[in-house]
């Protein structure tokens, strides 16, 4: 299956499970000497795509703040929940086209096991950093993602694979100018 076709097939699979946005990042992105961290690369040597999709975060769930910090919760781990769903399926979907492809985890520690070096802090690779090479969004001065449609209230999950997806563009701005 050509790369545009394999593209547009894992773009329509994403929204119908339910995903608001998709974003694809060549993975050679991350071998601009000016990015400092790990790298796709260190995971699945033969990386070739990572995979954003992601999901908004529903404006009730701030009502409530900051005394109903319960409610915010809980509608996080839900959209944590529903994006580890369809990263599977699309794991899966991946690999029935003959290529490899692992979920990223996007917590920096869960059940007791803590996945971000502990010394750095830094994740296994810059899930942000794919997001922005992605076009997805851009950086903020608090280092949050800020998406262009859905500002920061967003989770995310990443997809690393050797398929070789169509990528995305990006900006040439890597501060979102409205946070300048």
């Amino acid at each position: 299956m050509a790369p545009k076709e394999m593209t547009d097939k894992l773009i329509n699979l994403s929204k119908s499970l339910g995903a608001d946005f998709i974003g694809i990042a060549d993975s050679k992105g991350f071998l601009n000497p000016e990015y400092q961290g790990n790298k796709p690369q260190d995971i699945m040597e033969n990386c070739k795509s990572i995979v954003i999709v992601g999901v908004t975060i529903p404006n009730g769930c701030f009502e409530p703040l900051p005394k109903g910090r319960a409610e915010y919760t809980n509608t996080l781990m839900a959209g944590t929940a529903t994006l580890r769903i369809i990263g599977f399926k699309l794991l899966k979907f991946i690999e029935e086209l003959g290529y490899i492809a692992t979920l990223a985890p996007s917590e920096g520690s869960e059940f007791g096991y803590w996945y971000a070096d502990k010394e750095t802090l830094k994740a296994d690779f810059s899930m942000k950093y794919a997001c922005y090479l992605s076009g997805i969004g851009k950086f903020g001065l608090n280092h949050l993602v800020i998406t262009d449609k859905f500002g920061p209230r967003v989770r995310m999950a990443a997809i690393i694979t050797d398929a070789p997806f169509v990528a995305n563009s990006h900006s040439s701005e890597f501060i979102d100018s409205r946070c300048k």
